[in-house]
């Protein structure tokens, strides 16, 4: 269980035990709610990113393997088999 979602419990018992009044309860689920609102909205643009960091990278290795394949066939020009042995020795 989240923190968050411990200290929201724990404000809904006090209020349920008459220990909170009705307008600073509902003042503070409201708050509650647009911070909840706000970190789903943020968690799921670190997952996006993440989603599309993880296609960029697969679309790389993708393009490094078909380039490999070339020169172990050796369909690459000399230029490019150099091209690509520089680019490799830049990436690693």
């Amino acid at each position: 269980m989240l923190p968050a979602q411990k200290s929201w419990i724990a404000l809904y018992d006090k209020y349920a035990d008459g220990k909170l009044k009705r307008e600073f309860f509902l003042n503070e689920k409201k708050q509650y709610d647009a911070d909840m609102e706000k970190l789903e909205e943020e968690l799921a643009a670190l997952w996006q990113a993440q989603e599309e960091e993880g296609t960029e990278q697969q679309g790389s290795e993708g393009k490094a393997d078909q380039a490999m394949a070339f020169l172990k066939e050796e369909g690459l020009t000399e230029d490019m088999k150099e091209s690509f042995d520089g680019y490799r020795k830049v990436s690693e």
